[in-house]
């Protein structure tokens, strides 16, 4: 649950790194320049106070809202273990101009370019963007209180990125790893903030995890210290049924879903949560997810998959990443241009995908590098 921040601040110019009001976007964020604005109300685990970023394209038509990944905790000890990379406020600028993949916006393969104004939303509690629950994992002679509420986060959001951008033509929710969690689950938030606009969610590496791949006793233990059970919508109980939830309810939404069968950082989750099978529990759930919960021939939800171990792809160049005879670029270009050639790109349905038996399984020290 991961991600791999593009580049930092270490050219000169390129972030207007200045805390401001809402009041002062106007005069102070200059164009194409990264700003921080504050959220009131918005918490870290350890209570610091969250905020947003945004990069104003001048004239721009549209919005991309990214969520940040950054691993994922549920216990006192994977918290301190650092299975979440960032429990506090961090401001760790992101490169919307050059950077990597999506974020280089002159990659003339890259559909979210000088037309998108992009919001950037951190992660620092913990549970994927979608905690509602404070919990004390210490003792009563050493607390330890987490606050999971990424759920709330991601809600003030959106609504500081509504009053900035109240008529979009069309709006991009886009996550990697718990942020790609965190896209389909905030499916319902877009819907409800921009309904008049075009709309579309692209999940990258947010394996939408369910018993049996993982052990049914500790995801629920996980979904209910994070606070899930008060967030999710109502008769669903995990987030492969939620996908399910979401392409049926919001038929004028496209999703897209973006993995690769052997991902090593979801791997490592899957055991984490006690998957007695971790080598396949990626790649059955997904097989799963279009198999039963999307469906092969449902118009507005469709599925890269890739053959590899990669765990975010649209941190790469987009034309770089391939499976069957799409490249990523192509593939998201269709998918927000509503073109009809968007299909399903899936290596599984025609060859047999291989899993090593006798891998080394992923320790903490192997997914650092991705969180």
């Amino acid at each position: 649950m991961g991600m791999r921040y593009w580049g930092l601040a270490v050219l000169a110019g390129v972030f207007c790194w200045s805390v401001i009001s809402s009041a002062e976007i106007s005069k102070t964020c200059e164009d194409n320049k990264e700003c921080l604005i504050e959220l009131p109300g918005s918490t870290c685990a350890d209570g610091t106070s969250s905020f947003m970023t945004l990069t104003r394209r001048p004239n721009a038509q549209h919005l991309l809202v990214y969520l940040t990944g950054g691993g994922a905790c549920w216990s006192a000890d994977s918290c301190k273990k650092g299975l979440a990379s960032v429990l506090t406020r961090q401001e760790t600028p992101t490169d919307w101009n050059e950077g990597d993949g999506v974020g280089n916006a002159k990659d003339a393969a890259n559909p979210f370019g000088s037309n998108y104004s992009v919001v950037t939303v951190p992660y620092c509690t913990g549970d994927a963007h979608v905690g509602a629950r404070t919990i004390d994992y210490g003792t009563a002679s050493s607390p330890y209180v987490i606050r999971h509420q990424g759920y709330k986060n991601v809600q003030l959001a959106f609504d500081k990125v509504k009053s900035l951008f109240p008529t979009p033509q069309k709006v991009v929710l886009l996550g990697c790893s718990a942020g790609g969690i965190g896209a389909y689950y905030h499916m319902r938030t877009l819907a409800n903030e921009y309904p008049n606009a075009e709309k579309f969610v692209v999940s990258d590496a947010g394996t939408p995890f369910r018993p049996p791949y993982v052990k049914a006793d500790a995801y629920k233990t996980v979904m209910l210290n994070w606070g899930a059970d008060q967030t999710l919508p109502a008769g669903q109980t995990d987030f492969s049924s939620l996908v399910a939830y979401n392409t049926k309810t919001y038929p004028d939404i496209r999703f897209g879903f973006i993995s690769s069968y052997q991902d090593k950082v979801m791997t490592f989750f899957a055991l984490a949560v006690g998957s007695t099978s971790p080598f396949t529990a990626v790649r059955d759930t997904i097989i799963s997810l279009s198999d039963q919960y999307i469906g092969k021939d449902t118009t507005n939800a469709k599925v890269f998959y890739t053959n590899t171990s990669r765990h975010c792809h649209t941190v790469e160049t987009l034309e770089t990443v391939t499976s069957v005879d799409a490249n990523l670029g192509t593939w998201l270009t269709d998918m927000v241009t509503d073109k009809k050639g968007w299909e399903n790109e899936r290596p599984d349905l025609s060859q047999e995908i291989f899993i090593n038996p006798n891998q080394a399984l992923p320790t903490i020290r192997d997914v650092r590098s991705h969180l």
